[in-house]
This record gives structure tokens, C-alpha cells and sequence, in this order.
């Protein structure tokens, strides 16, 4: 998302890219990491790598034609968003008829996701 840089100078992760790796894991005990230049994955294999998650929420998309949560916090909204965009979650700007669900509703806003999306599967 705004290109953010996931590993850090000094980070034998970045290291890794600089010498040239597209593609670059690392794993502890309890997470596993990759590192991937943005060309090195197309949305067909990132769809096969969550094909087992009933959702997957993805920061900083905002240009794939995706389903999306508009995160709305204290800047202007944006209208530069593709594809649908299925609700609205934090501060209210919009008086449409678009669902909104406030920063603590997020049991509301799982419900929400699960109802409409239940049967796609």
C-alpha cells in the first residue's frame, strides 16, 4: 500500500532483493512471510494461494475490480476506487444507501460479509 516497503534495510530479507530475488520467504515458529516483487504474482495465483479462505482482505487494492470495504477515516474520500464497492466501514461521509458499519460494529460487519456471501462458494 503506498509503497510500503515490507523489509528493511539491514534484513537479510532485503538483502535477498537487492541481490536480484523475486521472490524471498521467511519463517519462524509461528508465521510465515513472502516477500514478491508485484509482478512475480498475478491475481489467478494469488486467488490459489487463499483458495482455501472463505475471505481475504487485501490493503491498498484499490485498483483490481475486487469487492471492496471502503475504509473511511478523517482524509477526503477517494473517488478513485475501482470496482464494487460493497460497504462502508468507519466514519460516516456518505449519505447514500450504501451498508455502513462504525469502527466497533465489526461483528456487524462479519455477519454482513457472511450473509451476502455465503452461497458463493
Amino acid at each position: 500500500t503506498h509503497d510500503l516497503e515490507f523489509d528493511s534495510l539491514g534484513k537479510d530479507t532485503y538483502r535477498h532483493r537487492i541481490a536480484g530475488s523475486r521472490l524471498t520467504l521467511i519463517k519462524s515458529k509461528k508465521q510465515v512471510a513472502i516477500f514478491s516483487d508485484l509482478a512475480y504474482f498475478d491475481d489467478e495465483q494469488i486467488r490459489l494461494i487463499f483458495q482455501k479462505c472463505d475471505f481475504v482482505f487485501i490493503e491498498g487494492d484499490s485498483i483490481s475490480q475486487n469487492p471492496k470495504i471502503y475504509v473511511v477515516d478523517k482524509r477526503e474520500p477517494r473517488a478513485d476506487i475501482a470496482g464494487e464497492i460493497i460497504a462502508i466501514w468507519g466514519i460516516q461521509q456518505n449519505q447514500s444507501d450504501m451498508p455502513h458499519f462504525d469502527k466497533e460494529q465489526i461483528k456487524e460487519l462479519c455477519d454482513f460479509l457472511v450473509n451476502k456471501y455465503q452461497n458463493r462458494r
